[in-house]
């Protein structure tokens, strides 16, 4: 039996929407990858200051260099969030101009459909948009005419 694995684009774009949307149910609730992070740093740090030999203590500029590199990844968070916010205020906004056009789309059950935008709806930042009376995540539109 021989089983033919070669997709072509518009397989292979599903495949990928059903992966994505079942990656996301399953990770939903979980701590971010950032936040392990840090937790394991700081973690690691705490237990190295508790387990130090009391006569060779860790050198100060040792520890200086560990705080230096917990501010930096602090620092690359605040960056890494506000880029975030920023590429979310630009897909909020490019929303409006699917107004009226038809999309091609993935629904809620993975099953590609295609119909009219109707309106533009926002829920805590986010934007979503109405195609019979039902609201699509713009993540799952595959095409606009």
């Amino acid at each position: 039996m021989e089983i033919n694995i070669n997709q072509d684009q518009r397989e292979l774009f599903e495949t990928q929407m059903k992966v994505d949307y079942l990656n996301k149910q399953i990770l939903k609730g979980q701590p971010s990858n950032k936040e392990i992070q840090k937790d394991a740093f700081l973690r690691l740090l705490v237990a190295e200051l508790k387990h130090q030999n009391p006569l060779d203590p860790m050198k100060d500029r040792d520890f200086i260099a560990q705080m230096a590199q917990l501010t930096n990844l602090e620092k690359m968070e605040k960056v890494s969030q506000n880029i975030e916010k920023l590429v979310s205020t630009y897909n909020n906004t490019s929303v409006y101009n699917m107004l009226g056009k038809k999309i091609t789309y993935i629904n809620d059950a993975g099953k590609i459909e295609s119909s009219a935008v109707e309106a533009v709806e926002f829920e805590n930042g986010d934007a979503y948009i109405v195609v019979n009376k039902n609201r699509i995540n713009p993540k799952n539109i595959m095409r606009v005419e």
